[in-house]
């Protein structure tokens, strides 16, 4: 009988709160549609923007990157403050650092633990598996939605999230004063510009500092090794997955890293981030090389069915993780070494 009443108990307290939430979103939609429509730091609603970070410029230089970065400064004490405007022009104020945080992206994560943050992250979104570590720190949720009762639980006293991707769910977080800072990446510059705001939020802005230096002086160590060596630059087609020939166009930092690599990068002009190309274009185009982010090789017998195609026809078909390239954060530097080295090989074995 004991059993039974606790059970009951704690029914009804699940129940409880999923009105208070139904009741949260519900008053967050209204005040959405009856106001302009700001980001998730202000209780904003969604925009049709990619759901996966994958966004720069077209062979941008990158020489110049640290002449837009604000200057060093030390980390966060007790008592200090830390003022800021996210990647959607939102003001945020921290009396001091932020030592509960919940992480909304994968990449975001690997930033935190890359300053020194890692131990400070108490719930993260599914797919954040790197380091290790993040492994074992709670999941709440995933790309299909968040658990709002697990991260009222955890008490946060930051969410980091990218873009307006939680947008309408967060809003009804802002009823409980939770800090939100929004990153939106779109060019390799806004990596250390990352990892410096991330040191500012948390109290750990030299370590950020010294993690966005070394991301600036090896990506332009990686470009003046590699780029500019011929002025035969080949046609290289990024291909996003296995299955379709999916790609990226110029509002990609992919693209940017295949033209600091020596490369021509295909399909920039497509109205969408993430367009689907056709077969015919294709084989129009002719790609010179072929990189793939599929998680296997089965991808390179796929493309033997069109030997007249330049890249299969001569082998020039390589596979990178998707985590090297498609992920804001220093790890993009493996990716981006990846397709410098294909890419010299490629104009050396012609």
């Amino acid at each position: 009988m004991m059993r039974e009443q606790k059970w009951l108990k704690q029914r009804l307290l699940s129940s409880m709160l999923l009105i208070i939430f139904v009741f949260l979103n519900f008053y967050g939609m209204v005040f959405a549609a009856l106001s302009p429509v700001p980001s998730p730091t202000s209780g904003g609603g969604e925009t049709n923007l990619p759901r996966h970070p994958i966004a720069s410029g077209e062979g941008k230089k990158i020489h110049s990157m640290t002449s837009s970065l604000p200057p060093c400064g030390g980390g966060l004490g007790r008592g200090e403050t830390c003022q800021l405007t996210d990647d959607q022009g939102n003001p945020l104020h921290l009396k001091q650092p932020a030592q509960r945080i919940i992480s909304l992206a994968p990449d975001i994560t690997e930033n935190l633990f890359a300053i020194g943050a890692g131990q400070q992250i108490i719930g993260v979104i599914q797919g954040s598996d790197y380091p290790t570590e993040a492994k074992k720190i709670p999941i709440v949720g995933s790309y299909t939605g968040l658990d709002l009762e697990a991260i009222l639980a955890l008490k946060p006293d930051l969410i980091v999230t990218w873009s307006t991707m939680f947008a309408r769910q967060l809003q009804a977080l802002t009823a409980f004063n939770i800090p939100i800072y929004v990153t939106q990446p779109k060019q390799l510059e806004d990596i250390p510009r990352t990892l410096r705001n991330l040191g500012c939020l948390t109290g750990q802005q030299q370590k950020a500092n010294q993690a966005a230096t070394d991301f600036l002086q090896t990506v332009t160590q990686i470009e003046h090794h590699y780029n500019n060596k011929t002025n035969n630059k080949p046609r290289v087609f990024y291909q996003i997955g296995a299955y379709t020939f999916m790609t990226v166009n110029k509002e990609s930092w992919i693209q940017q890293v295949v033209a600091a690599c020596g490369g021509q990068p295909l399909f920039t002009d497509t109205v969408t981030i993430a367009p689907t190309i056709s077969l015919e274009a294709i084989l129009t185009a002719n790609p010179q090389i072929i990189i793939s982010s599929a998680s296997n090789d089965q991808w390179q017998t796929r493309w033997q069915r069109w030997p007249s195609i330049a890249a299969v026809k001569n082998g020039l078909l390589f596979t990178i993780p998707s985590d090297w390239l498609e992920r804001a954060s220093p790890r993009l530097l493996l990716g981006m070494r990846q397709v410098c080295t294909h890419i010299h090989f490629a104009n050396d074995s012609r």
